[in-house]
């Protein structure tokens, strides 16, 4: 197994990668390499963010844990990956890439710009 998710998703998607909408597939690539607007990428940029799941509210925002396991998105991975209990490594090797860009935009998060600060 590669080091990173993005690497195995390409080996394993790379050829049907089929998106044409330059949006999705910079969704798509940066889900996947965790470079996106979520609470612990941000933190990273800026310490003064809180990089916790404003849901659970003791673990990291991550992209791992918003594609597989914070609670509140339950229902659409249901709805686009069949099964609420997916880990990171199933999704790499087994999710189709559309499933998964349909899985974030259905959520609307990625579009909440919502930023925590901590307090002076």
């Amino acid at each position: 197994m590669n080091k990173t998710p993005i690497t195995n998703y390409l080996l394993n998607f790379g050829r049907t990668i089929r998106i044409k909408d330059k949006k999705r597939l910079t969704i798509l690539t940066n889900l996947l390499s965790g470079q996106i607007h979520l609470a612990s990428n941000d933190n990273h940029r800026d310490e003064q963010v809180v990089p916790f799941c404003r849901h659970c509210k003791d673990i990291r925002e991550t992209a791992e844990h918003f594609l597989t396991s914070c609670p509140v998105y339950s229902l659409h991975r249901i709805r686009n990956f069949g099964s609420t209990n997916i880990n990171f490594h199933d999704l790499c090797n087994k999710i189709s890439p559309k499933a998964i860009v349909k899985f974030a935009t259905d959520t609307k998060r990625l579009e909440d710009k919502y930023v925590c600060y901590y307090a002076d």
